[in-house]
């Protein structure tokens, strides 16, 4: 799942019943890794992407 609030969530079980033995899948693992290095500015080709809404 993907959504503002939700970010990437992996999806491990669906009406009690488990996904992958209930694990995260290597895929979901490596779209957060990147996601998250998107939005924390960790990655130079996104950084344009961001705003800041701090004082540097």
């Amino acid at each position: 799942l993907t959504g503002t609030a939700a970010e990437i969530t992996p999806v491990i079980e669906v009406d009690n019943r488990k996904i992958n033995g209930g694990e995260v899948g290597p895929i979901t693992k490596e779209l957060q890794e990147l996601y998250f290095k998107a939005v924390s500015g960790r990655m130079e080709r996104y950084k344009v992407w961001l705003t800041p809404v701090y004082e540097k």
